[in-house]
């Protein structure tokens, strides 16, 4: 079977033999045939197969940067990263390598070493808008935004807007936005052709509105990415907000609602629109907490927000029931305490001197706090651990008006 049998019989996806096959054309005096086979592998997602020939045809032509190129793909592929850079050290230093060298070290999240590598390719040309778009995405995915930014300007001013299928704008709007000049930001979000908007980019854009202090503004960028993306899930959190801000607090509602309508596990989705229920005299919302505190028991917000609502509503039992089935380590300080107040008012004692003394490490600055513990250990005649407690309050607010009876 000659090579482009073989190249057929892959198009085909009729692998049976394939190794043998390409052991017996590895030497073939039809190199381009070979390269051609090693294209159609990888293309193919063969990569085992094509690392065999690239690593013949390396070594048939050692100098051919495609060919070395092909080869050093296929050793990232196979994870063989040291063997990658130690072909690579054995061939001259060119722009080539050196890129090459830049993508075996960015894979391996080793950017500061990858950014010289571009950098000393920058050097050695310097007019290559591939080489200045690689910087600028090292630098952009190290959090080094104005660096990267001014590689995006250089880009955008020789009029490069797009490579790599990558929008150099938008690029440069989210650098900006990173780097905290909000206004900025916008402009440059406003920028971008509507047809040219990734849903990234309306999120990005609607919270440089919200940084740059223009709430209605990133209100209505939310609106039209979830018109074009309803399961862009952040952007329901973050509306929501924005609507709570602006006292919009039904709508925020609704928003809330729609997004849990599609994921009814988003946390702090079900949190935030529980939360402002509640605001609002919904009791429905008590359920979005409990929720989202079965989904993660230790989720402090949810635990905290019910804790101080079946408190307020005077619903002892409730409260110790909710709590009961979630391991102590995950409970917060603040729960500790509404817990310990619950089991006084129910008179279990044993219990409620055990989170009055757990949470009390935390909130011995918490005047509240130790005048709850105060007055229970007064109603249990602890004179000592009352004295103690009366004492510190005084210590933190000499102006208090407790009771030292």
């Amino acid at each position: 079977m000659d090579i482009y049998q073989i190249i057929d019989q892959i198009h085909l996806q009729n692998l049976d033999n394939l190794d043998e096959s390409i052991d017996g054309a590895l030497f073939t005096d039809d190199h381009d045939a070979l390269f051609q086979l090693g294209d159609t592998l990888l293309q193919y997602g063969l990569n085992p197969q094509g690392l065999k020939v690239f690593a013949r045809l390396f070594e048939l032509y050692p100098d051919e940067p495609d060919v070395m190129a092909y080869y050093i793909e296929c050793l990232i592929d196979d994870n063989q990263h040291d063997k990658a850079i130690e072909v690579l050290h054995n061939t001259p230093l060119t722009v080539e390598r050196l890129m090459l060298e830049a993508d075996i070290y960015q894979q391996q999240d080793m950017l500061e070493v990858a950014i010289e590598k571009v950098k000393h390719a920058y050097s050695m040309s310097s007019e290559d808008p591939i080489i200045s778009f690689a910087l600028a995405e090292l630098y952009y995915f190290d959090g080094q935004y104005l660096p990267a930014a001014r590689n995006y300007e250089y880009l955008m001013s020789n009029g490069i807007d797009r490579v790599n299928n990558v929008n150099i704008q938008s690029r440069l709007a989210d650098c900006v936005l990173q780097s905290g000049d909000y206004e900025e930001a916008v402009e440059h979000y406003e920028k971008i052709d509507d047809k040219d908007m990734l849903s990234d980019d309306y999120f990005k854009m609607a919270i440089s509105y919200q940084k740059a202090d223009r709430i209605e503004r990133s209100i209505q960028t939310l609106q039209t990415l979830l018109d074009k993306d309803p399961d862009y899930m952040q952007a329901y959190l973050l509306l929501v907000n924005l609507l709570e801000s602006e006292r919009k607090y039904n709508d925020a509602i609704i928003v809330g609602q729609k997004g849990l309508c599609l994921n009814e596990f988003y946390k702090e989705l079900l949190v935030d629109t529980g939360r402002i229920m509640i605001k609002m005299h919904n009791e429905k919302g008590v359920e979005y907490l409990i929720q989202a505190l079965t989904i993660d028991p230790s989720y402090v917000e949810a635990s905290l927000l019910l804790a101080d609502y079946y408190r307020e509503e005077e619903a002892y039992e409730d409260l110790v029931k909710l709590f009961a089935y979630i391991d102590e380590e995950d409970l917060d300080p603040t729960v500790m305490w509404h817990l310990a107040f619950s089991y006084q008012q129910l008179e279990k004692d044993t219990e409620a001197k055990h989170f009055y003394a757990e949470s009390y490490n935390v909130l011995k600055d918490n005047t509240q706090f130790l005048t709850d513990y105060y007055n229970y250990a007064r109603e249990i005649a602890d004179v000592n651990l009352a004295e103690q407690l009366y004492a510190l309050i005084l210590q933190i607010d000499p102006n208090s008006d407790i009771d030292a009876k």
